[in-house]
C-alpha cells in the first residue's frame, strides 16, 4: 500500500547502514541539500559526511569529476579505512557510474559504493543494497547479508501490518502526558518492562525500563551483543553493561536489529508473566495487545507522532511519544534521560 504521509527513504537508510559498518566517511553524489538533516545527525555520531554538490548543468552532463576530486580530498584529509559512496535520485536518473569515479580516484581505503535513490521502495531497500555492496567489498560476510535481508523484510512487513505503512494516512498524535503514564505504571505491583528498541534508539528507550527495573519490574530486553553489524553489537554491550552495573537482571530477547521478529516471543512471555501492566518501548507495535489473552494495562513508548496513532488502534491503553528521540541519542554512549523516565524519577523522589 502506498502512503500519503512522509516516510523514511532508502538514501538515509544507506547512510545509516554505512555508519553501522563503522565507515569513516560517507560521500553523497548529489545536490548540496540532499539528505542534509541525515548528514548533520550522522556527524554527531562521528561519521564525516561530504556531498559533491551537483548543480543544474550536472543534472544533464554528469559530474563524475566532482566525485573523483572529493574522494581524493577525503583520502588525503582523513586517511580513512572505509568510505561509503552513496548515490542520490539525481545521480541515479542520469546514470552516473560511481565505480568509475572510485577507480579513477584510486584510494587506499576500502570503498563501498551504493547505487540508491528514494523511489526504489521502502527504506529497507537502502539497507539491503548497502549490505550487498559491503559484502562484495569484503567488509562483512555474505551470511550476515542474508540474515539482514530476513530482518529487513520482517521490518517492512511489520510496518505494513501495524506501523506507519498500515494506513494511507496516519494523523500525528502527541500521545499521553508522561507524568500521567508514570503515575499509572507506579500504581501497579506486577509490571513487565520490555525494551524492544531499534539500534541506537535503545539509549533513550532503555531509560524507563531501567527505572522500573530498579523498582522491581520484570525486565526483557533485546540486548544480545552476539549478532548484528559492528556498531549495533557495541551499543547492545554498552547498554547491557549499564543494566548490570545498576543491578538490573534482564532476560535477553534478541539483538538490537531483531526488533521486528520478537513479537511472537514477547507475546508468549507476556502471557506467561500475566502482569498487571506491560510497558514496551522502542518498537511496541511488534506486539498487538488486542490479540493477547491478558488482562493488563498496556503502555507503549515510541518516537513518532504517527506511530502513536497506530499504537492506539492496536489496543495500547497509553502511548508516550519521545519526540526527537533519534536526534537525542546520536553520538551518545550512555543511557539518555527520557520524558517518561524523568517522570518516573520525579514521582519516586
Amino acid at each position: 500500500m502506498s502512503t500519503w504521509h512522509p516516510r523514511p527513504g532508502p538514501i538515509p537508510a544507506a547512510m545509516y547502514t554505512l555508519r553501522d559498518l563503522l565507515a569513516d566517511a560517507v560521500v553523497l553524489h548529489g545536490p548540496k541539500g540532499c539528505c542534509f538533516r541525515t548528514a548533520r545527525l550522522l556527524e554527531k555520531d562521528g561519521v564525516r559526511v561530504f556531498v559533491t554538490g551537483m548543480e543544474e548543468d550536472d543534472f544533464v552532463f554528469g559530474a563524475l569529476e566532482k566525485l573523483v576530486e572529493l574522494l581524493e580530498y577525503v583520502e588525503k584529509r582523513l586517511e580513512p579505512e572505509l568510505i561509503g559512496v552513496v548515490g542520490t535520485c539525481v545521480s541515479s536518473i542520469i546514470g552516473e557510474d560511481l565505480e568509475a569515479a572510485v577507480d579513477e580516484a584510486n584510494t587506499d581505503a576500502t570503498v563501498v559504493t551504493v547505487e540508491v535513490h528514494n523511489g526504489m521502495g521502502p527504506n529497507t531497500e537502502g539497507v539491503i543494497r548497502t549490505l550487498e555492496r559491503a559484502a562484495e567489498a569484503g567488509v562483512i560476510p555474505k551470511g550476515e547479508v542474508e540474515r539482514q535481508k530476513r530482518l529487513m523484510r520482517a521490518a517492512a512487513e511489520l510496518e505494513r501490518k501495524r506501523g506507519m505503512a498500515s494506513r494511507k494516512y496516519l494523523k500525528p498524535w502527541s500521545g499521553h502526558d508522561p507524568s500521567e503514564v508514570a503515575r499509572v505504571l507506579l500504581s501497579y505491583e506486577d509490571v513487565l518492562a520490555i525494551l524492544n528498541a531499534k539500534k541506537e534508539t535503545a539509549y533513550i528507550f532503555a531509560d524507563p525500563i531501567l527505572e522500573l527495573g530498579k523498582r522491581g519490574a520484570w525486565v526483557l530486553a533485546n540486548l544480545s551483543p552476539e549478532s548484528g553489524l559492528p556498531k549495533v553489537r557495541r551499543d547492545a554491550e554498552v547498554i547491557g553493561s549499564i543494566f548490570r552495573e545498576e543491578g538490573i537482571e534482564f532476560e535477553v530477547t534478541g539483538s538490537l536489529d531483531e526488533y521486528a521478529v520478537t513479537g511472537e516471543l514477547l507475546a508468549k512471555k507476556i502471557e506467561e508473566f500475566d502482569p498487571d501492566s506491560v510497558l514496551i518501548t522502542g518498537i511496541p507495535h511488534a506486539v498487538a495487545p488486542e490479540e493477547l489473552n491478558v488482562d493488563a494495562t498496556f503502555v507503549a513508548v515510541t518516537d513518532g507522532l504517527r506511530e502513536a496513532s497506530a499504537l492506539r488502534e492496536l489496543g495500547y491503553d497509553y502511548v508516550v511519544v519521545e519526540e526527537e528521540a533519534h536526534a537525542r541519542v546520536l553520538g551518545r554512549r550512555e543511557i539518555v534521560p527520557s520524558d517518561l523516565g524523568e517522570a518516573i524519577r520525579q514521582l519516586s523522589a
